[in-house]
């Protein structure tokens, strides 16, 4: 009761200091009236100014702006179908027509032949479709599953006989968290792998060790990982899967699902391997649509090598007096206006399209990532995260990379600076919204295209806040973030993890 009590307050101070609006001082009731159009436009539009400047390119994350003109194009085929609904392909056959076009697009971009999907609301979704497809499945030829297995690993075959669930998924500490939810929802046991602290990825052997005949029946790989932007050895993993299986092997692709295929054509080389359906072990992969793919939100897709499994996804049922119900994802009514605005949006940029502007994003990344690497002030404080592939770029102090490795030795000195002090200048002064990251501690970039061009400034304005920060860092001692993110650490090493639950879900519920 204490800690909860500390932690409200705690939360309570925090949201006042964050949130500009306040709330009425009496709940509101359901209009009598009816107001004006002009009314409710212009209290609408006092509230969109309190929203992030996305396209003044200091945001780096949320929403992906190509160009204006694109925005207002995809946005006006958006609304032409926004009066539609997804729930019935007899009613509304364009959208029918448009979502097997999309799937078929994304599949060839993968090297897809014959693969089958369907187009979700986002990436978590189709997250939480894909675990619910392979639960399914597994669920339902479990007898099959289990004499293969029992016949491949015979020293296991009682073991394998008699487990009852729940099924495991294997996954690297730098999956996205969508996944951990979907194995909440749906009675899975996630089995993590410590990423690899060297590469940032997940490692294969880890990977074999955690391997259990009968209970694993799904390994999900990152491409790229949202934290640093680094590609899971996907090749080493497809192979180890069919080794080990037959288990599945799904690529979450939602960030990088529009921009990785285009990479060894943007910088005119193969400077990265097979990461799709070339690879036999490789099951399944997600791509957002509504992130590189320049589409409104919210639109993703999900695709499976084998249409069996994606049967699974869907859900049917029979028994209804309102009629025979079947829905093919967690949505039931959805407008189509995601759908038009995916389809534009591919057609209107192309594969050339696509190119070019991936490679402009690339060379965006590698400026800044040569800056932390070689400037005299940044690279005496900071180091990037890993070897980042595409256009992706975390990084964090040297002192706190060695301490993450274990490998800070008594030779090695390096200066201390707070990492987080770094991101609260660099938004209180200059307007940059640095994602704060933990595991280790550190600053995140996703690199779109509203950034191209200011990179050099960017640069100008971290070097400055940097130098600062190393002079003056007790200024930003328990304040903003660095406070948050130093209590959350305070939390976890006393106290368990369900603490720091308690404190993000006390959060979200006072935000609302």
């Amino acid at each position: 009761k204490l800690i909860g009590s500390e932690i409200e307050k705690e939360v309570k101070k925090s949201v006042s200091e964050m949130f500009k609006t306040k709330a009425p001082s009496q709940r509101l009731t359901f209009p009598g009236k009816a107001s004006s159009q002009a009314e409710i436009e212009q209290y609408l539009q006092s509230l969109k100014e309190l929203d992030a400047k996305t396209k003044e390119g200091k945001v780096f994350a949320f929403v992906y702006h190509l160009s204006e003109g694109h925005d207002e194009f995809v946005t006006k085929m958006h609304n032409m179908f926004i009066n539609t609904n997804c729930l019935s392909p007899m009613a509304f056959q364009s959208l029918r027509q448009m979502e097997i076009e999309l799937v078929e697009m994304t599949s060839d971009l993968f090297h897809g032949h014959d693969e089958f999907g369907s187009v979700s609301s986002g990436g978590t979704e189709s997250l939480l479709l894909m675990l619910k497809a392979y639960r399914d499945f597994f669920t339902n030829y479990h007898e099959e599953y289990k004499k293969i297995m029992s016949e491949k690993y015979p020293e296991k075959k009682d073991e394998i006989n008699n487990f009852q669930g729940p099924f495991e998924v294997i996954v690297c500490t730098s999956v996205h968290p969508a996944v951990n939810k979907g194995a909440h929802y749906f009675g899975l046991k996630l089995v993590e792998v410590e990423v690899d602290r060297t590469t940032f990825t997940m490692h294969p052997e880890s990977v074999e060790k955690a391997f259990n005949p009968g209970k694993t029946i799904l390994v999900i790989a990152s491409c790229p990982s949202y934290p640093h932007g680094i590609l899971d050895p996907i090749e080493q993993l497809s192979k180890l899967c069919v080794k080990l299986g037959p288990i599945g092997l799904h690529v979450d692709s939602c960030i990088g699902g529009y921009v990785v295929p285009f990479i060894n054509e943007a910088v005119n080389q193969d400077v990265l391997p097979p990461f799709d359906f070339r690879l036999l072990g490789v099951t399944s992969i997600s791509a957002d649509l509504h992130k590189y793919g320049y589409s409104c939100k919210g639109s993703s897709v999900i695709m499976y090598r084998n249409p069996m499994i994606r049967k699974q996804q869907f859900f049917a049922y029979g028994e209804w007096s309102g009629g025979l119900y079947i829905s093919p994802t967690i949505m039931g009514s959805k407008g189509g206006g995601p759908i038009a605005s995916s389809y534009a949006s591919l057609k209107l940029v192309g594969r050339e399209g696509f190119v070019k502007v991936t490679r402009e994003m690339l060379n965006t990344r590698k400026y800044i990532q040569n800056a932390i690497e070689t400037d005299e002030v940044l690279s005496k404080y900071l180091q990037v995260v890993g070897s980042p592939c595409s256009t992706i770029i975390a990084f964090s102090s040297k002192e706190t990379l060695s301490n993450f490795r274990n490998s800070l030795t008594k030779e090695e000195k390096y200066e201390p600076i707070n990492i987080f002090a770094i991101s609260d200048r660099m938004e209180k002064e200059y307007g940059w919204d640095l994602q704060r990251q933990t595991r280790p501690d550190s600053l995140h970039m996703t690199i779109m295209p509203q950034h191209i061009g200011l990179e050099q400034k960017l640069v100008e304005n971290l070097r400055e806040c940097v130098s600062y920060v190393s002079e003056h860092g007790t200024d930003y001692d328990g304040k903003d973030s660095v406070a948050m993110y130093g209590m959350i650490a305070n939390v976890k090493n006393l106290l368990s993890g369900g603490v720091v639950e308690l404190f993000l879900k006390t959060f979200l519920d006072e935000v609302y």
